[in-house]
């Protein structure tokens, strides 16, 4: 057989299955952390959250909440609102690709051995080493980002509450398939070189490497390695309305935050010879109307127990008729804690495994958090986070929030093995 060619093309697509697996990708849609309080305290807020980010994770928890609005400075407005986190090894393996230029000395070497094939032999034969190096860093990984940024209003009453939020998550992810018949090529074109490089008449069964006028065919233009990549651009306006029951002796608070939604997709399985993966150019809009739902519970003032479920109506979109689809199911949280006002311990839960968007891995995460009030004015929070699914390394996190009479602030770290990332927000109290 005879590769197909398919003009200048840049190495580094094969490498990171696209420059766009990490920034534009498609994700498997997990619940989110969309603020610096649930980042610090690794991801938790079904039932340990307070009025501030009620809104994203449990709506029921704006009623816990004794004071009325005009009792005290209770009420945030917050922006921006900015949380991201991402896998740092797929910017590493792109940035080694952009120093070493390894795309172009390939090019520049497959030339040079046309010319004189003897002399040249060794030298592409050690670039095809270099470049299936990089490939085995890239091959059979995730690349991930996840960030949110928009504003925030929220106003506590007692045992009721209100929220409004404006803001937009990009979810982005990717995998690269590297084939065992790119493996096979790549052996076969070493095959072919030591044989020519020591003198040797290779044989009829490396024809496929040349082309019609007996040229050696540029190694990156015969790959059948694929990348499979998407993104989700997920714009939301959104409002959440709580209000608190007795019930039975107990206080239990119901909430719901119907939303409008913009959501622009990206998906496609493509060969990595293929540079077409621009998100901003190439993504469709769809729109749509959602609401979560939140309930939760209040025992003894302290313990809490809470239930969540995100985009309650399951929805799916296509980028184009004959592209994947994209299925974003209902998402349910399981949380408990312990709050007073010194410190509130949280333990969230996934209730189903998070399915894949594109060929990225699943996940189900588990969640732990601690804050501490050792200040009126300060806040400390810690964090860690497991995924049940085992695909993912563990996350630790750490953060603290800070207020001064009207003026709020909150930050967060967030780090694994793999994955590192950050939570800011600023505001006023009113």
């Amino acid at each position: 057989m005879k590769f197909k060619q398919s003009g200048p093309f840049t190495l580094s697509l094969l490498l990171l299955g696209s420059i766009t697996a990490v920034q534009q990708p498609a994700f498997a849609v997990n619940y989110g952390i969309y603020e610096a309080r649930a980042a610090g305290m690794g991801g938790v807020g079904v039932a340990v959250g307070n009025h501030e980010n009620a809104i994203f994770y449990n709506p029921a928890l704006l009623s816990f909440h004794d004071r009325n609005e005009d009792e005290g400075r209770d009420g945030r407005f917050f922006f921006p609102v900015v949380a991201g986190q991402y896998y740092e090894e797929a910017f590493d393996v792109l940035e080694a690709v952009e120093d070493n230029d390894l795309d172009q000395r390939l090019d520049d070497a497959v030339a040079a051995y046309n010319a004189d094939p003897v002399g040249g032999a060794l030298q592409v034969s050690a670039l095809i080493d270099e470049f299936e190096d990089l490939a085995f860093q890239v091959a059979d990984r995730d690349y991930i980002a996840d960030a949110f940024v928009g504003m925030v209003v929220a106003e506590p009453a007692k045992r009721e509450g209100g929220s409004f939020y404006l803001g937009t998550r990009l979810i982005a992810g990717g995998r690269v398939d590297y084939t065992a018949e790119d493996q096979t090529i790549l052996n076969d074109y070493r095959s072919y070189l030591n044989i020519i490089g020591g003198g040797g008449t290779p044989g009829a069964e490396f024809d496929y490497l040349l082309d019609d006028n007996g040229n050696l065919i540029d190694p990156s233009d015969g790959v059948t390695s694929r990348y499979d990549v998407g993104a989700v651009g997920i714009t939301e306006v959104g409002l959440s309305l709580s209000k608190e029951f007795e019930i039975y002796g107990y206080d239990i608070a119901f909430g719901v935050s119907p939303k409008a939604k913009r959501t622009d997709v990206y998906r496609e399985a493509r060969s990595v010879a293929s540079t077409d993966t621009e998100f901003r150019e190439n993504a469709v809009a769809h729109y749509s109307f959602n609401f979560d739902l939140g309930v939760a519970a209040e025992f003894y003032d302290a313990f809490r127990v809470g239930l969540a479920i995100k985009d309650v109506v399951p929805e799916s979109f296509r980028f184009a008729e004959d592209s994947p689809e994209i299925n974003f199911q209902p998402r349910t949280r399981l949380g408990m804690g312990y709050v007073n006002n010194w410190v509130a311990v949280g333990l969230d839960v996934d209730v189903v495994e998070n399915k894949p968007v594109a060929g990225e891995s699943p996940s189900q995460d588990v969640s732990f958090g601690v804050e501490f009030n050792p200040l009126w004015t300060i806040d400390l929070r810690f964090g860690y986070k497991h995924d049940l699914s085992g695909f993912r390394s563990d996350v630790m996190t750490g953060g603290f929030a800070w207020s001064l009479g009207f003026f709020a602030m909150e930050a967060s770290y967030m780090q694994s093995d793999e994955m590192q990332g950050g939570a800011l927000q600023i505001g006023l109290a009113f």
